[in-house]
C-alpha cells in the first residue's frame, strides 16, 4: 500500500517548524494527494524555501517542477530573479518552466493595475502548464501565514465581508498553499538553517504601497503588542472560514429551492440578513462571473428590507437588478448606442450636445466665483496643469475600450462607471474630456496622472455641469 506523501521519511522531533507545519497544513487539506506539484517560483525566500522543503517530504514519489513568470517590470532585477530560478532548478535536476511577458503593455490594453494583470498573466501560465502536463495536478504557491495576516487586514480596512476576513484560503480549485501556517520569521529561519540562497524583491519595500505598510510598519506594532500577531491572524481566520463556509452551503440550499429565473421577495424578506446577502450574490453570479462586493449586495437587500416595489439598481458588469411584483430578477442591461460627438474646448462656456456644460477657466478666475452659482452647487470639477491646457482639450463620447491612468493605476472607463454604480443613461451623457495625448478626465474620477494642477496660478478648473431638466 503506497505511503501518504506526508508521512514519507518523518522524523518529527527533528524536523524544523516550517516542516512541521508544512506537513499539517498538507494533512488538513490533503494538498500533497493524486499526482504531481507545479511550484510557483519566484525566487524569494517564500518560494525558495517552499521548493526545498516539498523536495524533501515528497521524496521521489510524486514529480514536481517549478514555473517562474518574468513580468518585464524591474528591467534587470527581474532578469536576475529569472537566472537564479533557472540555476537553483538545474541544481536540483528539477523541470523549470519559464514565461516572460510584458504586464505593463497588457495591463494599459485591458484596462487594469499592474498587480492584477501581473495575477491574470501568473495564473493563467499556470493552469496551462497542468493543462499540458497530465501528470500534474496541483499548483503549490507560496503564501504564509503572514501573507494571510496583511490580507485580513487589507480586507478589514476596506471593510470588507466575512469573506475577506477568510484571508487565503489555504487550497482552492488546483492552487494549494502549503506554508499558509507559517510565518516569515520561520521561512527566513529555515532558510538560514538550510544555507539556502534566494532573492529580494525591491519593490516590497516600497511603503507607499498599502500590503507593503501593513507588512513594515503595521503587524511589527501588532507583534510587540501581542506575540505572534500572523498566527493570531490564521486561527481567526480559520474560524471565520469555518462559519463561512455553513452560511455558504445555506445559501446554495435556500437559493436552489427558490431561484426559478427570479426569486420570490416575501421568501428573501425572512431569510437572516447573512443568507440574504449570498443568495443575492448567487443571483447575480447566475449573469456575470464577476463577484459582486459587499456595498452593492447591500444596496439590494436594503431595496428589499424597504418594501418599496417596483425598483432598479445597477451593478457592476452592466448587470441590473429589478424588483417588481414580488419577484427580484437580475439580468444584462442593454446600452444604447452611444451618439458621437467631438466637441473642442475653449475658455470659457462650452455647451455639449446633452446640453451639460464643460467650463473652463484660469484658477485666478475660478476664484472670483461665488458659491451661490450654480457652477459651484451643481458641477463636478478637475484642477488641471496650465500647459496641458493650453496644448489644446477637447470633449468627446465614450468609446469601446476607453481607459486612462490616474492614482497610479491604469482603469477601464466602462468598469469604473459599473462599480460607482453610475444609472446607464448618465454614462451616455457623460463627456471624456482628452487632449492629444489621450483621455484627461472624467467628471467624478481622477486627472490623468501627470496632468493634475499644482496650486499654480497657471492651473485651469474644469468644471461639469450636468443638463438641467424641468
Amino acid at each position: 500500500m503506497k505511503k501518504s506523501l506526508c508521512k514519507q521519511d518523518r522524523k518529527s522531533h527533528k524536523e524544523h517548524i516550517l516542516v512541521k507545519k508544512l506537513r499539517l497544513a498538507a494533512e488538513e487539506y490533503g494538498m500533497l494527494e493524486g499526482g504531481g506539484i507545479v511550484v510557483a517560483l519566484s525566487g524569494g525566500a517564500d518560494s525558495r524555501a517552499l521548493l526545498h522543503a516539498l523536495i524533501k517530504i515528497c521524496g521521489e514519489g510524486t514529480p514536481v517542477m517549478c514555473a517562474h513568470v518574468n513580468h518585464m517590470l524591474r528591467g534587470a532585477e527581474a532578469d536576475r530573479d529569472e537566472e537564479f530560478c533557472r540555476s537553483i532548478c538545474n541544481a536540483e535536476g528539477i523541470p523549470l518552466r519559464v514565461l516572460r511577458v510584458d504586464v505593463a503593455q497588457i495591463a494599459r490594453r485591458e484596462g487594469k493595475g499592474f498587480e492584477e494583470a501581473a495575477r491574470d498573466v501568473r495564473y493563467a501560465f499556470f493552469h496551462r502548464i497542468l493543462e499540458e502536463n497530465a501528470e500534474f495536478k496541483k499548483i503549490a504557491t507560496a503564501h504564509t501565514a503572514s501573507d494571510n495576516g496583511e490580507t485580513v487586514l487589507f480586507n478589514l480596512m476596506r471593510g470588507g465581508g466575512i469573506k475577506g476576513l477568510c484571508g487565503i484560503p489555504p487550497v482552492r480549485d488546483r492552487i494549494i498553499r502549503p506554508l499558509i501556517y507559517v510565518t516569515r520569521e520561520e521561512i527566513l529561519d529555515y532558510c538560514r538553517e538550510n544555507s539556502l540562497e534566494y532573492v529580494t524583491d525591491s519593490t516590497n519595500a516600497d511603503t507607499a504601497y498599502s500590503r507593503n505598510y501593513i507588512r513594515a510598519e503595521i503587524m511589527p506594532r501588532l507583534d510587540k503588542l501581542y506575540g505572534n500577531a500572523a498566527d493570531a491572524i490564521s486561527r481567526a481566520s480559520r474560524n471565520l472560514r469555518r462559519d463561512s463556509d455553513y452560511l455558504e452551503t445555506e445559501a446554495e440550499r435556500v437559493f436552489g429551492q427558490l431561484y426559478a429565473g427570479h426569486l420570490p421577495t416575501r421568501e428573501l424578506r425572512a431569510l437572516h440578513p447573512a443568507v440574504l446577502a449570498r443568495v443575492v450574490a448567487l443571483a447575480y453570479g447566475k449573469i456575470t462571473e464577476k463577484k459582486a462586493e459587499s456595498v452593492h449586495l447591500d444596496g439590494v437587500c436594503n431595496m428589499l428590507y424597504k418594501k418599496e416595489e417596483p425598483f432598479s439598481l445597477y451593478l457592476p458588469d452592466d448587470v441590473v437588478c429589478r424588483c417588481e411584483r414580488g419577484k427580484l430578477f437580475f439580468e444584462k442591461a442593454e446600452e444604447k448606442a452611444d451618439t458621437a460627438y467631438r466637441t473642442e474646448l475653449s475658455v470659457g462656456e462650452n455647451i455639449l450636445p446633452s446640453g451639460a456644460i464643460l467650463l473652463v477657466l484660469p484658477a485666478e478666475e475660478a476664484k472670483n466665483i461665488q458659491k451661490s452659482q450654480n457652477v459651484y452647487n451643481l458641477s463636478i470639477f478637475a484642477r488641471v496643469s496650465g500647459d496641458t491646457i493650453e496644448k489644446g482639450i477637447f470633449a468627446r463620447s465614450r468609446e469601446n475600450g476607453d481607459s486612462y491612468r490616474f492614482g497610479n493605476m491604469t482603469r477601464k472607463l466602462k468598469k469604473l462607471l459599473c462599480d460607482r454604480g453610475i444609472p446607464l443613461w448618465e454614462r451616455e451623457v457623460l463627456p471624456v474630456v482628452c487632449d492629444k495625448e489621450g483621455i484627461l478626465w472624467v467628471p467624478g474620477f481622477g486627472v490623468r496622472d501627470g496632468a493634475a494642477g499644482k496650486d499654480s496660478e497657471k492651473d485651469y478648473i474644469i468644471y461639469y455641469i450636468k443638463a438641467q431638466t424641468a
